[in-house]
This record gives structure tokens, sequence and C-alpha cells, in this order.
């Protein structure tokens, strides 16, 4: 027999799994997953986000221009191995879904192999996704194999990337001047309804009064 209080107890645990099923799962977007030897080793499937989700609201429209994404295998920005022999190899199987999470929503599959050398100390692969990318909201990394001369175990990278250019419409932008810190050195800061744009241009004028009834005011 459950008395008042174990009904209570059950109450709220229903409540609480009710409000935790309720609230939606939030996901931020990431354009680039970066391995060194130890993670390759590990081979933990990794995950890219193309877009957020929820998505924020924005005044200004765009339109994809293109969308690419890369796999490269390298050793670093300083080649440092002269004429020593080496070799590094990954396999990756890279999964597109318009869902977020799961295995449902599959768009496509890439099944890639990158192979370096002494002779080719850096490989690329590319896919342009630009058809596709409306129907994309992230990309699930899965190393399949990897290997290397121990030689370059401590400067061997993969980096699994994408990028975007997009067309924006910034005719309806407004920007609100929110802060000027009157100091040496001035700051300004404003604010902009348009999420999509991060970029702008600061002009600064100095303008001569020559008009001697303003100058005495």
């Amino acid at each position: 027999m459950l008395n008042r209080t174990s009904y209570g107890f059950l109450f709220a645990a229903a409540l609480t799994l009710f409000m935790g099923m309720a609230q939606a799962q939030t996901y931020t977007k990431k354009d680039s997953l970066n391995y060194n030897h130890a993670a390759l080793v590990t081979g933990s499937d990794s995950t890219l986000y193309v877009r957020s989700s929820p998505t924020s609201s924005s005044t200004c429209s765009s339109s994809i221009q293109k969308a690419s994404l890369y796999a490269y295998l390298h050793l670093g920005k300083t080649y440092k191995y002269g004429d020593a022999t080496l070799s590094g190899s990954v396999k990756l199987k890279i999964s597109a879904y318009n869902s977020y999470s799961g295995n449902s929503g599959l768009v496509d599959t890439y099944w890639i192999t990158l192979v370096i050398n002494e002779n080719t100390p850096e490989q690329f692969f590319l896919k342009d996704f630009t058809a596709e990318h409306a129907d994309i909201n992230r990309f699930v990394v899965k190393i399949l194999t990897y290997s290397s001369s121990s030689l370059v175990e401590d400067s061997i990278k993969l980096s699994v990337f994408f990028r975007e250019d997009f067309d924006i419409d910034v005719s309806g932008v407004g920007l609100t001047n929110s802060i000027i810190t009157v100091d040496n050195p001035i700051t300004f800061k404003w604010n902009s309804d348009c999420k999509d744009v991060d970029n702008y241009q600061f002009q600064l004028l100095r303008l001569f009064n020559n008009d001697l009834d303003q100058r005495k005011r």
C-alpha cells in the first residue's frame, strides 16, 4: 500500500521526467575537429554541427554560395624530417545527417583515405556540399584505421572542417551605438540586429567648424 508520501514522491518523479523530456536539446555550431596522434589512436566518433539548434533569429537574409568539407592530414606548420623515410595513413568515414542526433536522416556518406610520406607530407580531401547544404545539419566523423611511423607521432595531425561562403543582404541592418567610452584611447561599441554579419567598417571623421558663431557656443 502506498501512503501519501509515496504518492508525492511518484508525482514529483513523474513531473521531473516529463519536464526533462519536454526540454529541447540544444546544439552549437562547430566547424572544425583536430586530432593528434593520441586522438587518432583512440578513434572516438566526433561531430561537426553545420548550424546551431535552435536557430537564432536575424533581421538580414542570407543564401549559401559555397560550402566545402575538408579532411587534411599533415605534419604541422614546419616540416622537420629532411630526407628521412616516414609514413602515415588514416581511413575515415564521414556521415552527413539531416538530424542532430541518432542514426536517422542520413543524407550522404564519404569514405576517405589519406596517405602521407617523405615525398608527400600532406594530403587533402575536399567535398563540395553546396547543393546539400540546406539538408545537412551535422557530420559524424569516424576513424576507421590509422597508422604512422614512430618518427612522426609527435607532429602528425588530422583536421576535419567545413567552410561556408554566404551572400548576405545587409540593406536592412540596423546598428545601435550602445557605448562610447570617452578616454584615451576612446572605445566604440555597437550592436547589430543581423546575427550573420560580424565584420564592420569603422570610420572616424574630424570635422572642422568654420562658423565663428557655432565655435563660441
